[in-house]
Order: C-alpha cells, then structure tokens, then sequence
C-alpha cells in the first residue's frame, strides 16, 4: 500500500510546489512593474510641475521623492529604489539607504528611463517566491507530520486498548490452563478496567474459547480415565500372554527360553511341548506386526501348535496345519518361524526354518555354523511350500540358538550388530544351563535399552547329554 501511496504524494507535492512557486513568481513581476510604472509616472508629473526650478528646487524635489518611497517598505521583496542621473549615475534619493550598492546578491535591479535625464533603479529579491513556496511546503509538512503521529498515537493507543490487552489476557489464560490449572476462565477486566464487552468480537472468542477449553478438559478427563482402563486391560493382556508361554524350572532341562515385549503385547513367542517320552516338539516364531493383533495370531499359533503337535506327532503336519489355518483366518498376515524337535535320548535336533533368521549353532571348540531359511514364512500361501528343507544336528558336543530379529537388528554406535555381533554376545554369555545361557545374553547391556525398538525372544538348546 505505502508503495503505490508514495509515487503519488510525491507526485502532488511536486506538482503543487511548481504551481505555487509560478503563481508567486508572476505575481512579483506584476507587483515590480506596476510598482515601476507608477513611480515613473508620478515621477514625470513632478518634475514638468518642477522643471523650471533651480538645481536646489532639484535637490529638494528628490528628498520629497525619498519620503514618498518609504511606502516600499509594504512590499516584502522590494530591498532598494533610488533615483540617479543618466549621465552621472549621481543619486539623487534612495529607499531606504542612501547606496543601494550596498544590496544582496540575491536581488534583480530593473531600471527605466525618465525623459528628463533621471532613472529610476528597482531591486526586488528574485529568490523571494522559491523562499515563499518553501515556508509554505515546511509548514504544511509539519501539519501532517504531526497529524500523522496524532493519528499513529491514536492507532496505537487504541491497538493496545481494543486489541492487544483482551488478546493478551486470552494468551494468559491459555498459558495459565498449560500449566495445569483446571479451573479454565478468560477474564473480562484487568487493572486498567474492562477491556472488551461480552458481545464484541472478543467477548465472544473469549466466551467461545473458554466454553471450548471447558469441554476439551472434560473429553480429556474421559479419555485419560479411557486411557488408564486400557493401560490396566493391557497389562493384564500381558501378564496373561506371559503364563501363556511355559516356563523352565528346572536348570537340567537342555531348553531355555525367555521373551520381552517391545510395547506391552508381543507378537514374539515361543512353545515347547512334550510329545513323546524324552522327545518334544517346539516353535519359536515373530508375527508380522505388532501389539493386540498380533498377540490374537501369536495365542491362535500356539493353541494350533499344541493341538497339532499332540494328535500327528509329525513336524511336516503339524507346520502345513499351522500354515493353512494362518492363511484363511488372518490374510495379509504371516509368521517367520523355527519349528523343530529334540530327543534328549538321541542328543539330535531336527528343525524346519519358515523365513526366520538363521538358527546358530555353536560347538564346544567355538565353531559356528548358521542354517539360512529355506522355505517362505508361515501364512503366506494356504498350500505348503514344497521347498522346506529339514535340518539335522547332534548336541552332544555342543548347542544351537533361536532368536527373533529384534537381536541381530540392535545397534550398536549407529550400526545393526548382526549375526557376528550377535555370536559375539553369546559367546560371551554362555554356561552350563541353557536357561542361565539364556538370561545372561537377555541381561546384555546391548540388548536391554530402555524401550525396546522390537520384541525380542530367544531360545537356547543343548547340550544334550
């Protein structure tokens, strides 16, 4: 606005200045030559009436001239007159010192003739319209500056009366609710008295604004009560899937397992279960997703798992049970999973890896060995993948590990540990019980941050002897 504003005041100061600087100009030169052609005629009239005088008469006759210019001095840009002979250039009277050589610079001598051998010299100020229009544009100037800054004062006194003091008192009171203060209210007065009426605009976002809060503090009240019956349900969902999952008790037992959830529910879990003498059947496996969905897959896996595992006593059944009831019922999930068997008699582990990460397997002399997935994860096809290869391994000398990928995936200074980081801390945590072998890689710094970014299970097998 002040960018279009500006050209055109400046336009109109400039065209108004040249219009007064020519209407003064013009009026001095009129003023000048009347001026001059008066006193010349009067002049002339005096001097026939005085002709036949002597130079005494002469001399007199200037002197009633020099009274009779003193009415110059009305005139504001005449400086000098005087009256000089033409061949002498002698002064014969002069207003109002007796040499106008004496005059400013400033001034324009304009000079005429008088047939009876006299002139008569005018000095008049040329510089007198411009120091006119001057004074004239300063004062105006001055006049709407300071009309300006009456109207700026007002604008801003008014700014902080009308606006800024209500909107102020609205941010306090929002500020006052952020701290925690319950009882919500915008005020209407403060110590300068009332700053906006109930009906105005700002009464009215006050009115709305608090009734809003007042609202919004009671839905939040229900949804943190909401919130806290859900924080106790979901606890008790956890502590519930947590007696789900067996336990070892007993340090000879050749498994052992453990189980951290990364928000409350885990869609990590593990089984093992007896089948036959010395012989039992396990899983440990990772649903796809997270929290309450994935823990209803988790205890629907198990329950099929445990029934599967009891009626056929067959691994290759028990997976394409499993595979086929995960399919139909929940489609667009799947579970990556480690099925097997061990026989504490036989010392052998026998395992099917379903897209999970590579079991490990670590000798007595600290040999490593790691068994890839060869068949797609659980759930993705409701007919079994015919590409699912049995591993074989004997314990006797040695023990084999099951993890979820919350393991190998920590990191450590930036990076993912991995599988070598990852055999690097069992190493480190191995003994002669696979369920202390166990609690000891879960009591790893690495592997206990203070939120989990993914559940975690393990499951350490062997020695079988």
């Amino acid at each position: 606005m002040v960018a279009l504003l500006l050209p055109a005041v400046m336009f109109i100061t400039y065209s108004y200045y040249n219009y007064r600087l020519n209407s003064i100009t013009e009026e001095v030169v009129f003023s000048v030559t009347a001026i001059n052609q008066n006193t010349v005629n009067r002049y002339e009239t005096m001097w026939m009436w005085q002709s036949k005088q002597s130079k005494n008469d002469k001399k007199k006759l200037a002197s009633r001239f020099r009274k009779e210019l003193e009415y110059l001095s009305t005139v504001p840009f005449i400086i000098c007159a005087e009256f000089t002979t033409t061949i002498s250039n002698k002064i014969l009277g002069a207003w109002p010192v007796p040499n106008c050589s004496i005059i400013k610079k400033e001034s324009t001598k304009v000079a005429t003739k008088i047939k009876n051998g006299t002139t008569f010299n005018l000095f008049y100020n040329h510089l007198y319209p411009s120091k006119i229009v001057n004074a004239e544009m300063e004062t105006i100037i001055i006049t709407i500056s300071s009309g300006f800054l009456f109207l700026l004062s007002i604008l801003i006194l008014a700014n902080y009366l009308i606006i800024n003091r209500p909107v102020k008192m609205i941010i306090n009171a929002i500020s006052t609710y952020n701290k925690g203060h319950s009882n919500f209210h915008i005020k209407t007065k403060d110590i300068l008295g009332k700053t906006h009426n109930e009906q105005d605009e700002f009464g009215r976002i006050a009115e709305t604004m608090t009734n809003h809060v007042i609202a919004a503090e009671k839905y939040l009240k229900e949804i943190q009560l909401q919130r806290s019956q859900m924080v106790r349900d979901l606890d008790d969902a956890r502590k519930l899937q947590d007696h789900i999952l067996p336990k070892i008790t007993e340090k000879s037992f050749p498994l052992g397992v453990m189980n951290k959830a990364a928000k409350g529910l885990s869609g990590d879990f593990y089984d093992f279960i007896e089948v036959n003498k010395n012989k039992y059947f396990f899983i440990l496996a990772d649903v796809s997703g997270k929290g309450v969905q994935a823990s209803v897959v988790m205890v629907y896996a198990i329950s099929i798992f445990r029934q599967e595992a009891m009626n056929s006593k067959n691994l290759e059944e028990t997976i394409k049970k499993i595979n086929y009831s995960i399919a139909i019922n929940f489609e667009g999930l799947f579970i990556t999973a480690v099925i097997g068997s061990f026989d504490i008699t036989t010392q052998k582990v026998e395992f099917f890896n379903l897209g999970h990460n590579p079991p490990i397997f670590i000798s007595e002399k600290g040999e490593t060995k790691l068994f890839p997935a060869t068949s797609v994860p659980i759930g993705i096809s409701t007919e079994p993948d015919f590409n699912m290869k049995k591993e074989i391994k004997n314990l006797s000398k040695g023990r084999i590990f099951f993890y979820t990928d919350g393991f190998p995936e920590t990191k450590k200074n930036g990076k993912e540990i991995g599988e070598e980081g990852l055999i690097e801390q069992i190493k480190l945590s191995i003994t002669r019980s696979a369920q202390e072998t166990t609690n000891n890689i879960m009591d790893q710094a690495i592997f206990n941050p203070k939120k989990l970014a993914d559940d975690m299970t393990f499951m350490t097998l062997g020695p079988l002897r």
